[in-house]
């Protein structure tokens, strides 16, 4: 998250009062938004205390929704849900790698583990950022980029092939970031830019992170090797 935005759209709705409330309030809610976002950012890459760094990351990212109103349209919407389901796919990750307990009692195939479910998730969620970055039109050009998108993000939903699809999707989403939301070439509205560079960023990097973690139980390729 870039943790400039969060001050400068703090001073456009506090001077409008769209918050409802006192101003001083408002910066010092502020700054303790851009203290979560900075501090958890920094003991997640410190991998220090990574679910309750993601918890704290996730609900700031929640505040920032309900106070600067992201909610009314669909791209900011399925953004911001991009960007959570990154953080519990670092919670996911975080829990794969802690030894597990011994059972003595043998699993049923049918029971699937807690970690399967939110990777799961992760896989669903994920892809809100690319649904959000694609623009229906009559152009062909435009038709089959729409078509070989949603034909990737199928497969990752699904479990297809994930590994592969996960990182042509994460490869799609930096050169699709790089070439659009360049907003150090950009004089009018580049913070706003910058904003979106930053959060399609996080969702690269969520793309990275599952070609780490793979798929999980709930998918195509682990009950393919069941078959």
């Amino acid at each position: 998250m870039d943790v400039k935005v969060v001050v400068t759209r703090c001073e456009d709705y506090t001077e409008t009062e769209t918050w409802g409330m006192n101003y001083n309030f408002a910066y010092f809610l502020t700054i303790v938004m851009m203290f979560n976002l900075l501090c958890g950012s920094l003991l997640v890459m410190l991998r220090f205390r990574v679910a309750e760094s993601c918890a704290v990351l996730a609900t700031t990212i929640f505040f920032q929704v309900v106070l600067y109103q992201l909610y009314g349209t669909y791209h900011l919407l399925g953004r911001n849900f991009s960007i959570l389901a990154a953080l519990l796919l670092l919670v996911t990750e975080n829990m794969l790698q802690k030894p597990k307990k011994y059972d003595p009692l043998p699993k049923d195939e049918n029971d699937y583990e807690v970690t399967s479910v939110m990777l799961c998730c992760c896989r669903m969620f994920l892809n809100l950022m690319l649904c959000s970055m694609i623009h229906f039109d009559m152009s062909y050009r435009r038709l089959l980029l729409c078509a070989v998108s949603y034909a990737m993000m199928m497969a990752v939903w699904c479990g297809y092939k994930t590994r592969m699809i996960s990182f042509m999707l994460s490869a799609w989403l930096l050169a699709y970031n790089i070439f659009l939301n360049d907003f150090w070439n950009r004089a009018v509205n580049s913070h706003v830019i910058r904003y979106d560079f930053f959060q399609t960023l996080s969702a690269v990097g969520g793309l990275l992170l599952l070609i780490h973690t793979g798929p999980g139980e709930l998918s195509i390729d682990e009950l393919k090797k069941k078959w």
